[in-house]
């Protein structure tokens, strides 16, 4: 009966509790998890497979799909959905697994890493058995990337070495992320993963390195003429001092690491997660860049850059651009590289892909400038048509057509194909901001077409101008139309937008002096009387007369140091623009008198009833004496002000008459003209 009445209490409460969940709250989406099966094969071999949640399809998007990568924790990966891998040591290894989610609306699957032990150590399999990132371009060193960066998720990037030369080498593996264009970081670095034994190195290390040439290496030596390189040297060697040195200046985060007896053929792979900040949202669909440098002890170093798009959702049709912000001083020697990618999700290969792209009005039409694509191809020879493979372009109303022609490019649902990779491709070009370019944020968009299939259309990849500020020298002449005391040059600087645009904000600082006033005193004359006791003579009344006079010069001058923290100006045109504010003013007058003084004392006396009958018993003086005499006064005083300018208002120079208004003065109105010119 206890229990029966503890489950009911239970059931009241927890009824209560359902009952007042307040209503109108969307609930938090849950979190998709992909785990891991691992299945062994025979003593040495595992099948790996992975159970994945559903998928929620993008409304209007080509079917969505997931893509694999894995890491066996012996150095070896794969990208395969269901691998097959055999280990050659009976260690225990983890296995991890990152899921990419295309087309998908949901958030990222996470997966928990598991641990595998063979039962049999096999013997090594060889030197370049182990599966790597090497390419034909870049057989010695590489980098790869498992998916685009997303904010708030992980990618993994692969780092592939070997050595090619006939000798073991030592040397040192330097990434560099997080661009110093950008003002915020995208990456925070993660794990290392390091199979094969590199070790971290800190900062110190790293600036400590120093050359040292090994037997063998080749005909690499220091000398004052510079470097000479080894015959077999690529467009991607350089000497490790300056390839370190430029790395920094363009990258704010690196990590280092340390390897040792490299083989002759031996092959290796390290693995980096990065954790992709929230802060990358303000660049998304912008191309950014990591730098990989391998450094062998005695060679040239090997500089790699790896270029990504950072993407909202993984989206192989996609466009890209390499500035999300410019600066107007330096725009017009910007040039923007665009990326456009793309990959065919038909049953079959597509032989035409057409991509139109928008262009923003005053981008440079021509020249154009391809830089990369694929399927690499030539350009199309003009008014011709061809039955070989090649790239056509041209401009229709405002907007750049890309044609790849007579190409080979499989479907991701055609069978046989399994590498979704070789479905992709891109065309990569580069536009210049024209002289006349609107200073106003823009945008550029994709439309796909695979043979006769309806238009795939991208997101909008934008670009917007940061102003930049222009200091400015301003110089004019103040009056005081009434008294004409206060009349000041003055000099200053201004700070306002770059090539400032209709409404804007300045700040001015200057400071100003008026010329000496000098006037003359007019004659002062005065006369003080002392009376004088004398106790032996009651009726009579003795006095002494102090007698004075003053006349010379006053010199007045004003100094005056003036802020506008609040001015707002408006162009109404290219050539003429008003402005209304507000200023403080310090303001310091010195006063100088310089007199000639008389002094004089005389005495006498008078009777009692009869003052002005008086006799003068004595006198002495005058005394004549030069006075100088020096009065500084401080003032705070605010204004209120107006102007009127005409010129070239955006950038000078310009001239104007600007009018004030001293609240609580006696003579509250006063005008400057000035001349200005923004730098």
């Amino acid at each position: 009966m206890r229990h029966l009445l503890i489950t009911l209490s239970v059931c009241c409460i927890t009824g209560i509790v359902v009952a007042q969940k307040p209503t109108g709250v969307t609930p938090a989406e849950p979190e998709r998890v992909a785990l891991i099966d691992a299945l062994q094969q025979d003593a040495s071999t595992f099948q790996f497979r992975a159970q994945t949640p559903p998928l929620q399809q993008m409304a209007g998007a080509p079917p969505a799909f997931f893509s694999y990568y894995w890491e066996f924790g012996d150095g070896s990966f794969s990208f395969d959905p269901s691998p097959l891998h055999r280990y050659t040591d009976d260690l225990e290894h983890e296995v991890q697994l990152y899921v990419t989610a295309s087309y998908d609306n949901g958030k990222p699957p996470k997966t928990r890493p598991v641990k595998v032990r063979a039962q049999t150590a096999l013997a090594d399999a060889g030197p370049g058995s182990l599966p790597t990132v090497l390419t034909a371009e870049h057989p010695k060193f590489a980098l790869r990337a498992i998916r685009d960066p997303r904010p708030g998720e992980e990618i993994v990037l692969i780092l592939s070495y070997t050595q090619t030369n006939p000798l073991p080498v030592e040397g040192r593996l330097h990434l560099f992320f997080n661009e110093r264009k950008y003002h915020q970081p995208h990456f925070e670095l993660g794990e290392v993963r390091t199979p094969f034994g590199e070790t971290q190195l800190e900062q110190g290390e790293v600036l400590s390195y120093y050359l040292a040439p090994l037997a063998g290496e080749g005909a690499l030596m220091a000398s004052t003429m510079g470097y000479y390189a080894r015959p077999e040297v690529t467009l991607t060697d350089q000497a490790p001092q300056i390839a370190l040195a430029a790395a920094k200046a363009e990258y704010a985060s690196s990590v280092s690491l340390a390897f040792q007896g490299l083989n002759p053929g031996q092959k290796r792979n390290v693995f980096f997660t990065l954790a992709a900040t929230e802060e990358m949202l303000a660049d998304t669909n912008a191309l950014i860049t990591l730098r990989g440098i391998y450094e062998p002890r005695g060679g040239l170093a090997q500089v790699v850059d790896l270029e990504m798009a950072i993407v909202a959702s993984h989206d192989p049709n996609h466009i890209a651009v390499s500035d999300k912000r410019v600066s107007y001083r330096t725009y017009r020697s910007k040039n923007l590289d665009y990326k456009v990618r793309f990959q065919n999700n038909g049953e079959g290969p597509a032989s035409t892909i057409e991509i139109t792209t928008t262009v923003a009005p005053g981008l440079y039409q021509q020249p154009l400038r391809i830089l990369d694509q694929y399927p690499a191809c030539p350009i199309c020879p003009d008014g011709q048509l061809v039955s070989y493979s090649c790239l056509d372009t041209a401009w229709v109303d405002e907007q750049l057509v890309f044609t790849f022609r007579n190409i080979y490019l499989p479907g991701t649902r055609q069978e046989g194909v399994n590498d979704r990779d070789s479905t992709k491709g891109f065309v990569k070009y580069r536009l210049s901001p024209g002289k006349k370019m609107p200073k106003l944020a823009f945008n550029s968009r994709a439309s796909i077409v695979f043979d006769k299939n309806p238009p795939v259309v991208t997101n909008a990849s934008g670009t917007r101008f940061k102003a930049g500020i222009s200091p400015g020298l301003l110089a004019g002449r103040y009056f005081d139309p009434v008294t004409r005391q206060q009349d000041q040059t003055f000099l200053g600087l201004t700070l306002s937008p770059y090539r400032s645009y209709k409404p804007y904000f300045q700040v001015e600082w200057y400071g100003g002096l008026s010329g000496e006033m000098v006037e003359p005193f007019q004659q002062e004359r005065g006369s003080i009387r002392t009376l004088l006791d004398d106790p032996t003579n009651r009726d009579l009344v003795f006095f002494q007369d102090s007698l004075f006079s003053a006349e010379g010069t006053r010199t007045v001058q004003h100094k005056q140091l003036t802020l506008v923290p609040l001015q707002l100006r408006y162009s109404l045109t290219s050539f003429l623009g008003v402005g209304a504010g507000a200023l403080v003013g310090w303001q310091q007058t010195t006063t100088q008198e310089h007199a000639t003084a008389s002094y004089a004392i005389r005495t006498g006396f008078y009777p009692i009833q009869s003052p002005e009958k008086f006799t003068l018993t004595g006198e002495k003086g005058p005394v004549i004496q030069e006075v100088q005499r020096n009065f500084t006064q401080n003032q705070l005083r605010t204004a209120l002000f107006a102007d009127l300018h005409l010129g070239l208002v955006r950038l000078g120079p310009t001239a104007g008459v600007r009018a004030y208004f001293w609240p609580g003065e006696e003579k509250p109105f006063a005008f400057s003209l000035y001349v200005m010119q923004k730098l």
